[in-house]
């Protein structure tokens, strides 16, 4: 497999969104929420998504 710059740039990405993502789920498991509700949810999409995009 041959890595160009723009796939290389691609999986380092997609790796700093999953650090992020595994991050935030390391916090909350940490935090003194009880429940995952909506509002705790939605931030966890919106942060995802601001790191994908």
């Amino acid at each position: 497999m041959h890595f160009t710059d723009e796939r290389t740039r691609a999986i380092s990405e997609l790796c700093d969104a999953s650090e992020a993502a595994l991050a935030f789920i390391r916090d909350l498991a940490a935090s003194t929420c009880t429940a995952l509700n909506d509002d705790t949810l939605q931030a966890f999409l919106d942060e995802s998504e601001k790191k994908l995009g």
